[in-house]
């Protein structure tokens, strides 16, 4: 016997904050709204850096103030960036000069779960699921997926792509992202000793990429390495060799030492990224499924909140006007190309700053990039 799908008025594919994001905006608009992703899993996550301006967004979402809706426990105050790039001293940018602050650090289970939990008390429908087939049957897509409990079924006239680098919806609508640089990332956990007092996001060049390190809520620092995929994959076999790179690169104050690390090390993507199309007139995608920075930008998880938002804002206009969807669609992506664009040249900038290495394959990979906005729709 057939299972009858369930009919829903949108369907966000992905559980992470872009996709809660745009599931609370919709959800606080009236509309019937269902979350089908499975949540992140693990103790530890990349993405725990939220600038001065998510206070805004924050109350866009009707969060309240970041500290208050979070937990004092679970954030850190970010005071400065300290960058040691195109020269071997120490810049310091001060969070004091930002009108909008310095920023937190935090645990982004925590976060996630947070977040979840509101979007759950506000009546968004989220079903914790694997996407396994995509059917587009007209004017409705169907969507099949399996949760512990066995298969579900779903129509929905709208979707919004949130699943984040895996971009499941662009690649079976548009094609698969196209990637605009070289990078992959190596991050650890580690113990954050008590004499370790430095509030600071910390980067630092070196010959074969560069480093990251912030101090975490809770007792603990994340520390991340970017280079070519096989320096990242030397690193994630060895930690010994990871650490002993940590050290040698005088990254860390003195004050963090002794370290240890409290989780095995994790690799991610770490490349520019970018959608062929990011839209189309029944479904859109947001986040990281429609472009994904450069970890230096620190706006991946920024980005993910005004993507949902506007996502989530055009979804509402073609839902009341469907006549003028194509024009509605063509607005979202022109917003994020002006993002991109930005962001973009702002990398170019930055990375053409450190010339002390230019023999080296990682910095020469860097340099060069060509990007192109794909069409609106």
């Amino acid at each position: 016997m057939a299972i009858k799908p369930d009919r829903v008025e949108i369907a966000i594919l992905g559980a992470g904050p872009a996709a809660l994001s745009a599931a609370i905006v919709l959800r606080q608009s009236g509309v019937n709204v269902t979350v089908i992703g499975q949540p992140r899993q693990g103790q530890f996550g990349i993405g725990e850096s939220i600038p001065g301006a998510t206070r805004r967004i924050f109350q866009r979402l009707g969060l309240g103030e970041v500290e208050a809706f979070l937990g004092a426990e679970n954030v850190r105050r970010c005071s400065a960036n300290l960058s040691s790039w195109g020269h071997a001293d120490w810049d310091a940018q001060d969070s004091i000069r930002n009108p909008e602050g310095g920023g937190w650090h935090i645990l982004r289970r925590d976060f996630d779960q947070r977040l979840l939990q509101f979007a759950a008390r506000i009546g968004v429908d989220i079903r914790q699921a694997r996407l396994t087939e995509l059917q587009d049957n007209g004017a409705t897509y169907r969507l099949y997926a399996k949760t512990k409990q066995g298969e579900t079924t779903i129509d929905a006239p709208f979707l919004i792509d949130a699943t984040g680098r895996q971009a499941w919806l662009v690649r079976r609508l548009a094609g698969a992202p196209k990637s605009y640089s070289q990078q992959f990332a190596v991050l650890a956990w580690m113990n954050s000793p008590d004499t370790d007092k430095d509030n600071a996001t910390r980067i630092k060049a070196v010959e074969n990429g560069w480093w990251y390190s912030a101090r975490l809520p809770k007792g603990s620092r994340v520390v991340a390495f970017q280079g070519l995929p096989e320096t990242v994959q030397a690193y994630y076999k060895s930690p010994d060799q990871f650490l002993c790179a940590l050290s040698d690169s005088e990254l860390l104050p003195k004050a963090c030492q002794p370290i240890s690390l409290i989780a095995p090390l994790q690799t991610s993507d770490a490349s520019v990224k970018l959608a062929p199309k990011i839209a189309g007139p029944r479904w859109l995608a947001i986040g990281d499924a429609a472009q994904s920075f450069d970890p230096l930008s620190a706006q991946g998880l920024y980005f993910s909140f005004y993507s949902a938002i506007s996502g989530a804002e055009a979804a509402i206009d073609v839902r009341s006007n469907p006549e003028n969807a194509r024009e509605v669609m063509a607005d979202y992506c022109r917003k994020v190309a002006d993002v991109f664009q930005t962001n973009q040249a702002a990398r170019s900038l930055f990375y053409a700053q450190e010339n002390r290495f230019p023999n080296s394959p990682y910095w020469q990979a860097q340099k060069g990039w060509e990007f192109q906005f794909a069409e609106a729709i």
